[in-house]
């Protein structure tokens, strides 16, 4: 133990730092339980810390992909409403030839029976 007063003397701990094993952190007057008592509140602290950190980074990403999310999600929907129109667009013109195809059909038939009888 150091007789320098600005030290901490720590009775559990022997001079290499580790446990003597003997129990004495027990019986020691309690400066031990007040030190782990500091170091685990220090650890629940920086815990606690860390945890809000990584709520706030972990919001922050959370926000940005649905915010992504979105913009994809509105882009798809355009698409999808685009691509309906050019499919109704495509199946009006397609009707609108297949019943000018029908009719120049029906119209060589016709010409065709008053050639033969004719």
């Amino acid at each position: 133990m150091s007789s320098n007063p600005f030290t901490p003397t720590m009775p559990y701990m022997n001079g290499a730092g580790y446990s003597s094993g003997s129990g004495a952190a027990a019986t020691s007057g309690g400066r031990e339980g007040a030190f782990d008592v500091m170091r685990d509140m220090g650890r629940e602290v920086g815990d606690d810390s860390l945890d809000r950190i990584r709520d706030l980074l972990f919001g922050d990403l959370r926000r940005s992909w649905e915010a992504r999310l979105q913009t994809l999600e509105t882009r798809l929907q355009m698409l999808e409403d685009k691509l309906d129109a050019v499919r109704h667009d495509h199946r009006t013109d397609s009707q609108e030839q297949l019943a000018a195809l029908a009719q120049g059909i029906d119209d060589l038939g016709q010409y065709v029976r008053r050639l033969t009888r004719g």
